[in-house]
């Protein structure tokens, strides 16, 4: 929901009645939350934001059970309007895809791992052309994980697309 040009984020708590108990702003102060989604693979709610902007943007990860202050997962720039975010937890580290621009402002899905040891964040779809691109994660085992992603095949925005497969094993595409 936007208020005042601002995309904030907002929490109802429904009963089982589907009565509403309350409603929380989570957008933390003096920022925006956008492209909400749940970590897949937790063993609790999850939620992924992104205080979107032009340059770097923070990602942001709310427990939902313990908190309702975010906690900064690690800034990214140059994402794609409307934002996108995919989060995967797998074998105890969260991954992330996200919808970005490449140098010559085409679009890209990058992936990065959050945690110790994490390598430099990678492309599974280099930067090719433009338009909406969308990618999805599931965790094939606690080693692997298998991402689709659709890759323009031309650089106009309406080109068409292929989906592509791509594996990630020991933080290797």
């Amino acid at each position: 929901k936007a208020i005042e040009g601002v995309s904030r984020l907002f929490l109802r708590r429904i009963d089982r009645n589907l009565k509403t108990l309350g409603v929380i702003d989570l957008t933390p102060p003096s920022q925006s939350a956008s492209a909400p989604s749940f970590v897949e693979g937790a063993d609790r709610p999850l939620l992924l934001g992104v205080d979107a902007r032009l340059g770097f943007s923070p990602v942001l990860l709310w427990d939902l059970e313990r908190e309702t202050e975010p906690r900064v997962i690690r800034p990214i720039s140059h994402l794609v309007e409307p934002a996108f975010l995919r989060g995967v937890l797998s074998g105890g580290a969260l991954h992330l895809l996200y919808a970005a621009r490449g140098i010559d402002l085409s679009h890209a899905i990058g992936w990065f791992r959050e945690g110790e040891g994490a390598p430099d964040p990678a492309s599974v779809v280099p930067p090719l052309g433009f338009g909406l691109l969308r990618a999805d994660a599931a965790i094939v085992d606690e080693d692997r994980l298998l991402f689709v992603a659709d890759r323009p095949l031309a650089r106009e925005e309406r080109a068409p697309r292929e989906l592509i497969l791509r594996v990630l094993e020991d933080d290797a595409l």
